[in-house]
């Protein structure tokens, strides 16, 4: 992997990326900032937000839509504004936003978690038809929301329990239509973000251990990349041709010693693949 862009974050999160501008993004949620790099260009450029976001859609005529720690908010990059759509969990200050992505109905998965990541406060949510509707409960820290091509599939995790959860869906709306079931049992670390290529592989960010893992549909593991710095957030595939892997990775967690020794810790890096990415569909408002 190298180094797309250096500024050490300290909870790089929500990568994704635009064909129709050829840019990607991502987050630092725990600085309210969003940064988005225009590939052709090779140049990087840094929001502040006036709201905490963790990821970010794009709707069918090319509209940012972000997901904050109080709803989903429309963001205009020309001028760095946000304006709220949809708020979530108003009543509950204390959580924020963390893991999302489009399902290929175009409706948006959510999850919450605390801000201090409070036992079980957590929840995961899907937005359609203008409002959100619970999905899932009792998550201390969800995280790899992704799903199979063919939307019949979902993927989550709480990062605090390490198993990777399936559950089937309804590919119209992105809704269950049945419980969750152990998909991984054992991923080999802190299961964060992920993304589904293709092929419907899973790949797996596995925080504090510094790897991204593939696993085929059926858990079977499929692949491996090791990062510079160990904790590593989210994969997302960038470039025309999906053929590249954008991570996140955060200085959260570690020590002052830690901090000072590892120069690229919360940097943003890039990586060739060897597989057929995809994109997240457009966000259905």
């Amino acid at each position: 992997m190298r180094i797309l862009d250096s500024e050490q974050l300290e909870l790089g999160e929500g990568p994704g990326y635009d064909p129709r501008r050829n840019t990607a993004w991502w987050f630092d949620i725990e600085r309210s900032q969003l940064f988005l790099h225009d590939l052709s260009s090779n140049s990087t450029h840094k929001h502040k937000l006036s709201a905490a976001g963790s990821a970010m859609a794009v709707t069918e005529d090319g509209r940012y839509v972000v997901v904050a720690a109080d709803g989903l908010h429309q963001f205009d990059p020309s001028t760095s504004t946000m304006r709220l759509v949809a708020s979530l969990e108003e009543d509950r200050p204390y959580l924020r936003s963390n893991d999302a992505r489009v399902h290929p109905s175009g409706h948006l998965w959510v999850s919450t978690m605390g801000w201090k990541a409070e036992p079980k406060a957590g929840s995961i949510y899907v937005f359609r038809e203008g409002r959100f509707e619970k999905i899932a409960s009792e998550i201390s820290i969800p995280n790899a929301i992704c799903f199979s091509p063919d939307g019949e599939v979902g993927y989550f995790t709480d990062t605090r329990d390490g198993r990777i959860m399936r559950v089937a869906l309804d590919p119209a709306t992105g809704c269950p239509v049945a419980g969750p079931e152990v998909h991984i049992a054992d991923p080999g670390g802190n299961p964060d973000g992920a993304v589904t290529d293709a092929e419907g592989n899973i790949w797996i960010t596995l925080f504090g251990a510094g790897r991204v893992v593939g696993y085929d549909p059926s858990g079977q593991k499929v692949g491996e990349m090791t990062a510079p710095t160990p904790n590593v957030t989210c994969p997302a595939f960038i470039g025309r041709d999906a053929r590249h892997m954008l991570v996140t990775t955060a200085l959260f967690g570690m020590t002052e010693t830690e901090r000072a020794s590892d120069a690229q810790a919360g940097a943003t890096f890039v990586t060739p693949i060897n597989v057929a990415g995809r994109f997240d569909p457009p966000i259905k408002l």
